[in-house]
């Protein structure tokens, strides 16, 4: 953020005013949060016309997504960071990711 990245956030199990008080925290200015950063309602809507997804949670919502409307969904070429124990058959990379 500190680079100016827009960041469009999905966190099922965390309120957006713990993820706010933590980017501040971190030294994040409100405003910077406020203009920056975009807390959606689902993975799909938080890639939607993304560059990149990070998915960084073992939560088992995570690995039922829809990797190919999550790609077709993105700018391209898509970018992605998977957390290490998802099953390979559910694996972003076999998606086009």
């Amino acid at each position: 953020m500190m680079e100016g990245s827009l960041i469009a956030l999905y966190d099922p199990r965390v309120p957006a005013s713990l993820i706010h008080q933590n980017l501040e925290y971190a030294g994040v200015s409100p405003e910077m949060i406020e203009k920056q950063l975009t807390i959606c309602s689902s993975c799909e809507e938080a890639a939607e016309q993304a560059h990149g997804v990070a998915v960084l949670s073992e939560w088992d919502e995570f690995r039922e997504v829809d990797f190919d409307k999550v790609l077709d969904s993105m700018f391209k070429p898509a970018y992605h960071l998977r957390w290490p124990r998802y099953s390979r058959s559910r694996s972003p990379e076999n998606h086009g990711l």
